[in-house]
């Protein structure tokens, strides 16, 4: 009845059918931010699969108080990136791939323990976790600089955006504006 009243709800409920037979393991790469925090509660609520919030431990459990939102849930995690044990693994990885470009290994350093998106990236590309949810804090080409600085395009796959509008009963899908200008 739902789906008959809402296209919508049709197409988000075999999107969250198809992702909850196969969970993945999400990092949250901007985990201080109460809209993200949010977001994170409603994947693992959802039953969609692991939670991971990047960020200062401290800050985002009072951030999180402050908002009323509970994080002891089982599937919930929170990984400060300047205290984990994979820093210098991801650190290898990107200096690996950066010194041709002009970086120093302190530089790489420095974006490990500092940047969250690098942080979240290295944990994608070495197999940490299956995605990234970014861009509350920065603009979307700052997001997909850092992230495309970690990560290369699949061989013979070429990057693509989609925003997806949901308004008014109708799903509309704009697709590959965001990386090319013309599509």
């Amino acid at each position: 009845l739902s789906a008959r009243r809402d296209p919508i709800a049709s197409t988000l409920q075999r999107i969250y059918d198809r992702v909850r037979r196969q969970p993945k393991r999400i990092v949250f790469a901007e985990g201080e931010e109460e809209q993200v925090m949010r977001a994170a509660v409603s994947y693992v609520n959802q039953k969609l699969g692991t939670a991971i919030l990047l960020g200062r431990d401290d800050v985002i459990k009072e951030n999180a108080r402050n908002a009323g939102i509970e994080l002891n849930k089982q599937g919930l995690e929170i990984i400060n990136a300047r205290l984990s044990r994979r820093n210098s693994i991801y650190t290898d990885y990107l200096y690996e791939r950066m010194q041709r470009k002009g970086y120093l290994f302190r530089d790489c350093q420095r974006l490990i323990n500092n940047d969250r998106n690098h942080f979240a990236a290295c944990m994608v590309a070495l197999g940490d976790a299956d995605g990234i949810v970014t861009g509350v804090t920065r603009n979307y080409s700052t997001a997909l600089d850092d992230i495309r600085r970690v990560i290369d395009a699949k061989p013979g796959h070429r990057v693509v955006g989609v925003s997806i509008v949901l308004a008014r009963g109708r799903t509309v899908l704009v697709a590959d504006t965001a990386v090319h200008d013309m599509p």
